[in-house]
């Protein structure tokens, strides 16, 4: 939150689930510093903070970090840490076409 006091950009609150870590930013700034027009995309660019400063400090790789809606028009953006969802890991096309064979 120093961070985001020094920057005049809100502040964030950590709130500890059962399967998660929510991370809820407050008032950031984004309308006036980029405009209603990138309104649609600017919540990335905090994001993008978190989860260089979570990677930083060590973030498990098998976490992710995902943005939930907007709430309260804007001024609650709200992130979501928990376990990435496992990938599919059975063959690819290109083994099926080959196993065709």
């Amino acid at each position: 939150n120093r961070v985001w006091s020094e920057m005049n950009w809100g502040w964030a609150e950590l709130q500890e689930q059962a399967d998660a870590l929510l991370i809820m930013h407050y008032v950031a700034p984004l309308r006036h510093a980029f405009g209603e027009a990138a309104i649609g995309w600017t919540p990335a660019l905090l994001e993008g903070m978190y989860a260089q400063w979570l990677e930083k400090l060590g973030m498990d790789k098998s976490l992710q970090l995902v943005q939930r809606s907007p709430e309260d028009h804007g001024r609650m953006l709200t992130f979501e840490l928990r376990k990435a969802p496992e990938r599919f890991s059975g063959p690819g096309r290109s083994q099926l076409a080959d196993h065709k064979k």
